[in-house]
């Protein structure tokens, strides 16, 4: 294949002193045809994974504003051969040595490497990689190098956790619309929307705070701490059902709310998760939440385990709850005793998301889905506010 022009290659770099396993080399790739994408995306993460390397991140972008090339049979051969090769390479070089930027061998690169001046041998052979496979065409862009705060921070990241509800799903409708149905289904008249929200808060939060983790600590079940919070809720509202009437209302409430239908999940939930895991990265999620979370209400709607998340910290599980550090902690030895720096927690909860992640050395930011007033106060703290997941995909991918 022959180029008229020869394109730039824009890569980064980002590398734990030391450890080449812990390598992240990033590409921009570019061919004209997406399955081809897919194959050399597959092929690199096959190759690396035997060898127990890092992960490479490609990032495509919109075709209409890349130059185009053509894989032909020699050019994919050649490129396979080229990544053997950087693996044989890659596993026997000492990374502490290195060189200045100055003795770039391929000048006719534009490098950007986000908060570093110097290149290790490894970087060198990243370079000698992508010379050979331009004069194939098979990496090209001339356009755009992303801002480098947010190039060197998705480059550092091996794990992203994050908060369920009300940063993947939500509540659908008001909570009186559950008691109402419920309290309709054995002959009652609704109960009063309003009183019933009040009572459930007061009732939730005095269980939560004389018991909480819904009674793990007494290795009670979950369904009688549950039994224990609705009564109260009830109570605090005005209304004082006989035991065989409450009974009948609260096993129509647990049900509705261990089930997909008082649940909605953001559109933009499932993208992003499976975005973050296609870009190799481990996603955990991160939720003071019971069991049923785990189990059935997330695979009910669609965010299943080993497809949207890898992992899941359940407080009703582990015994402990956000606002306590301890619980990222329990997700960073979940996700293979990642060191914190590595990590990104995001969740919608300065209190308990938001500081309590960035207290044990986490990066986070928060999501004001529904613009609350608080938003204004985050923002001047200091702490990374954007208005969903798709913002903090663009945020992670070009610094926007």
């Amino acid at each position: 294949m022959v180029l008229k022009k020869r394109p730039k290659v824009i890569l980064t770099t980002s590398m734990n002193a030391g450890n080449c396993k812990e390598a992240k080399l990033r590409f921009l790739f570019v061919s004209a045809s997406g399955d081809k994408k897919t194959m050399i995306k597959a092929l690199i993460l096959d190759l690396l994974s035997c060898h127990g390397l890092g992960t490479w991140h490609m990032l495509y972008w919109p075709p209409y504003r890349l130059p185009r090339s053509r894989l032909d049979s020699n050019a994919w051969e050649h490129f396979v051969f080229v990544l053997d090769q950087l693996i044989a390479k890659i596993w026997c070089l000492s990374i502490n040595e290195s060189f200045s930027h100055d003795m770039n061998p391929f000048p006719q690169f534009y490098y950007a490497c986000s908060m570093k001046d110097r290149m290790s041998p490894t970087t060198t052979i990243v370079w000698e990689v992508a010379a050979s496979c331009v004069s194939f065409g098979i990496i090209c862009c001339t356009w755009y190098a992303p801002t480098p705060f947010a190039m060197s921070l998705l480059s550092k990241l091996r794990c992203i956790t994050v908060d369920v509800t009300g940063t993947l799903i939500a509540y659908k409708g008001e909570l009186g619309d559950y008691y109402c149905m419920a309290a309709k289904s054995v002959g009652l008249p609704c109960p009063d929307y309003k009183r019933m929200h009040e009572g459930f808060k007061l009732a939730y939060t005095e269980m939560a705070k004389k018991d909480p983790c819904f009674w793990h600590a007494a290795k009670l079940p979950t369904i009688v701490w549950w039994k224990t919070c609705v009564k109260n809720s009830f109570i605090k509202a005005g209304y004082d059902y006989d035991e065989e009437t409450f009974e009948k209302i609260f096993r129509r409430i647990y049900a509705s709310f261990g089930s997909s239908a008082p649940y909605s999940v953001f559109a933009d939930s499932q993208p992003f998760l499976r975005w973050a895991r296609g870009e190799g990265l481990l996603v955990g999620l991160v939720s003071n939440a019971e069991y049923r979370y785990q189990d059935v209400i997330l695979p009910a709607l669609g965010l299943e385990q080993g497809s949207e998340w890898d992992f899941g910290v359940f407080s009703g599980l582990e015994g402990v709850e956000k606002p306590d550090p301890r619980i990222y902690k329990i997700a960073l030895e979940r996700a293979g005793k990642l060191a914190p720096e590595v990590t990104l927690h995001i969740g919608d909860s300065m209190r308990k998301d938001y500081l309590p992640a960035k207290s044990v050395g986490m990066h986070a930011l928060l999501l004001d889905r529904f613009k609350t007033p608080d938003a204004v106060e985050w923002k001047k703290s200091g702490a990374t506010v954007l208005p969903d997941l798709a913002a903090v995909q663009e945020f992670l991918t070009s610094g926007n």
